[in-house]
């Protein structure tokens, strides 16, 4: 393989993790967004209901059984999203080239072809871009789960608004 051929498929390799990369660190983000976006609706809904709680007043109209089911309903969905996306947020093991085997050969103390070198090299890129998949794979499923069980509780929560707004109107 020619010294060419060998600079430019070392180019793509990397052009292809840092991609890689970039998409992770693009999910970490998100991440870090949805993962906000729940503290902070349960700090406004627990603080509408110390408002409520100033002034109780009986309706008709209030099912408490209701407005508990979905409090504890949003509660959990809030918090099982909040460790998903906690999950989706913790560090990953570097997915660089694990060039070992690659420096081992190019060192020149155990001789080998340049061919040798090329596959070891291609090897460990391609065991590269395979991790890299596979966390994608994983943090977009914890991104997912994250943001459905954030809006099943903001959708509790909601209930819970109406109901007790109901209670004071």
């Amino acid at each position: 393989m020619s010294d060419e051929t060998h600079a430019l498929m070392l180019e793509i390799g990397r052009l292809k993790i840092d991609s890689q990369q970039h998409v992770i660190q693009q999910l970490e983000n998100k991440a870090a967004v949805v993962l906000g976006f729940a503290l902070v609706s349960v700090v406004e809904v627990l603080g509408f209901l110390l408002l409520v709680a100033v002034e109780p007043v009986a309706s008709p109209w209030i099912r408490p059984n209701g407005v508990r089911f979905f409090f504890i309903c949003g509660i959990l969905a809030i918090v099982a999203g909040s460790l998903s996306g906690l999950l989706a947020l913790r560090g990953n093991a570097s997915n660089a080239i694990r060039a070992s085997r690659f420096l081992e050969l190019s060192s020149g103390s155990v001789e080998v072809s340049s061919a040798e070198i090329d596959a070891a090299l291609l090897e460990g890129m391609q065991a590269a871009m395979r991790r890299n998949s596979e966390v994608i794979r994983i943090k977009r499923a914890e991104l997912l789960a994250a943001a459905a069980l954030t809006a099943i509780g903001l959708c509790c929560y909601t209930v819970v608004v109406v109901e007790l707004f109901l209670l004071r109107y």
